[in-house]
Order: structure tokens, then C-alpha cells, then sequence
């Protein structure tokens, strides 16, 4: 299980969550945040995830064998 801090910087909260929702839009399968999403952001940071398209997340979804 992951632990998102609160923050006062609320620019850095909307990107954690806005990537997650643009993720489950661009990719044709079901995202799980804790599953999918956290583990993800562990492994790459979410500076770099925020690059990343809906494909390039999957593969590192199935990289990682969360799927």
C-alpha cells in the first residue's frame, strides 16, 4: 500500500491524480491505482510519467508484471 503525504502545494497533488485519470482515458484496459498506478510512479517518478503516453505506460505496467 502507498501513502500519498497531503501537501500545501496543490499544483503537485492535481498532476499525481490528473496523470492517473489521463492514463485511465488513453488506455484501453482497466488501471488500478494502487495495482497499476502507485508502483509505476515508484519505478519512474511522476516527472517522468508525466511524459509517458497511454502505450508507454502499459509497457511499463507489463514490465513490472502487474497485468
Amino acid at each position: 500500500m502507498v501513502y500519498v503525504p497531503d501537501s500545501d502545494d496543490l499544483d503537485q497533488l492535481n498532476a499525481f491524480d490528473g496523470e492517473y485519470q489521463r492514463f485511465e482515458y488513453e488506455c484501453d484496459w482497466q488501471i488500478r491505482k494502487q495495482k497499476h498506478y502507485y508502483p509505476v510512479v515508484i519505478q519512474h517518478g511522476i516527472s517522468t510519467i508525466e511524459e509517458m503516453d497511454g502505450e508507454e505506460f502499459t509497457e511499463c505496467v507489463d514490465e513490472l508484471g502487474l497485468r
